[in-house]
């Protein structure tokens, strides 16, 4: 019967919806059961909102998506998936929230495409979704297990039209060569083994693929994501071989600046911005560097703008201070409320996976330092509608800190005061409320947490 619904509920869609002769738009309709938000979001390559679609109650929406061509992200503020749109395509999809990947499915001009991303992507789940299991085969079970996946996948494009599998060929291309080239550092943190490295024998990852072409970086992000990959690997090879004499962020200000002009430096002067953080010595050769691989102004503003507030994010400086956030037990609190004792406070959110897994060396460090003079906070920056996840995690978790819910998530005076765009972010700010450090090493980093609260008092 569910079949026949479907297949009814897409006849319905196509009538009168045929193209003719060449177009400027695709159109896109479908019916959403149990919609996240009342509106969708089509996003471009470069993460930008192209088209916002409107969700009628029952779940149903049209729109009409003008000058298409390539991969595009569908997203409903919750959840998202790739599309590939053409002009002239008239796409129709269905999908349920509860099971969002799992009943994607398409119909119309374009929809065989589609079905293959959408295939595309539960296939990559099984195989990467469990990391210590992938990773933590040897070398020849891995390159067996992902040379067959990657050769499925290919064999599959055969019946794809040409323009659509020669992209996808390359697509498939850069995400085998990313995943051998991860193979070394990942499987040795599977197995436990820091010293592991890969045999002579081991497959080139970048054969083949040409390693400066400015064109295909500025157009195909699956291979800007492995020309960023690359630079970032070359960059800790640097640091290792300095046997740290060079800091991470001297060695990237360095290979930036080593790069001719062009579309790659630009681009990973853009992704590398996020390295900019308070109190490192060698910050200001990395903002410089990266000004001059660019010439985005917007871009160029909102660096000088962060930059601008880690310059006083100093330490001994008054801490920036939030006001009246919700308290899991109860009633609000203010950074003020805490004055008197040292705060050691995380920016997190229930969404971020390395954010949780900091949570049993957090109990540890709590349990610690219990009875003496300092306050451990934790502030949640998720959405507004995702709190009951938040009060769920923190019951289920037994998290008996202070835990706080902020305001306007990634927006929130605090989390912008301090220049917050990764997290988990700590903070240590002393009994006065003065910054002690406004980046402060994370409860996993046992040794350089316990000899930052001695050396400040912590007692």
């Amino acid at each position: 019967m569910k079949k026949v619904l479907i297949l009814s509920f897409f006849a319905a869609l196509l009538i009168g919806c045929t193209q003719t002769g060449k177009t400027n738009y695709a159109l896109l309709s479908g019916k959403i059961t149990e919609p996240n938000s009342e509106k969708l979001n089509i996003l471009n390559d470069s993460g930008k909102v192209q088209r916002e679609i409107a969700v009628n109650e029952d779940g149903t929406f049209s729109d009409t998506i003008f000058n298409v061509d390539g991969y595009y992200t569908l997203s409903d503020g919750k959840e998202s998936t790739t599309l590939y749109l053409k002009n002239g395509y008239n796409l129709t999809m269905i999908l349920d929230t509860k099971e969002f990947d799992e009943t994607l499915v398409y119909a119309g001009e374009g929809a065989e495409a589609n079905n293959y991303l959408a295939q595309k992507f539960l296939a990559n789940e099984k195989v990467t979704g469990n990391f210590q299991e992938l990773y933590g085969l040897d070398e020849e079970q891995f390159i067996e297990k992902i040379s067959s996946f990657y050769a499925d996948l290919e064999g599959k494009l055969q019946k794809l039209p040409k323009s659509f599998a020669e992209g996808e060929k390359k697509n498939l291309q850069y995400g085998k060569a990313n995943m051998l080239a991860n193979y070394e550092r990942s499987h040795g943190y599977a197995v436990k083994d820091n010293t592991f490295k890969v045999s002579a024998d081991f497959p080139d990852p970048y054969e083949n693929i040409p390693l400066n072409d400015e064109e295909e970086y500025k157009k195909n992000k699956n291979y800007r994501s492995l020309i960023q990959n690359v630079f970032f690997a070359k960059m800790s090879k640097q640091v290792q071989e300095s046997k740290n004499k060079i800091s991470f962020v001297k060695s990237i200000s360095d290979g930036l600046n080593e790069m001719p002009i062009g579309n790659i430096r630009e681009g990973i002067a853009k992704e590398i911005s996020y390295l900019l953080s308070s109190g490192d010595a060698d910050n200001e050769a990395l903002y410089k560097s990266i000004m001059e691989s660019t010439s985005d102004e917007e871009f160029k503003e909102k660096v000088t703008s962060r930059m601008g507030k880690l310059r006083v994010l100093v330490k001994g400086a008054d801490s920036p201070v939030f006001v009246n956030y919700e308290n899991y037990d109860g009633g609000t609190t203010s950074l003020t409320d805490l004055r008197g004792k040292f705060v050691y406070i995380d920016v997190w959110a229930t969404w971020c996976g390395p954010c949780r897994a900091e949570i049993p060396p957090f109990k540890e460090l709590v349990n610690k330092y219990k009875g003496k003079n300092i306050t451990f906070v934790s502030i949640s920056i998720d959405a507004e509608s995702d709190k009951e996840t938040w009060r769920k995690m923190v019951k289920e978790e037994e998290i008996d800190w202070i835990q706080l819910f902020g305001e306007a998530d990634w927006n929130s005076s605090f989390a912008k005061d301090y220049a917050v765009n990764s997290i988990p972010r700590f903070i240590f700010i002393d009994p006065e409320g003065k910054i002690v450090e406004s980046d402060a090493p994370r409860p996993s980093q046992t040794e350089e947490i316990e000899k930052l609260f001695s050396e400040s008092g912590v007692k």
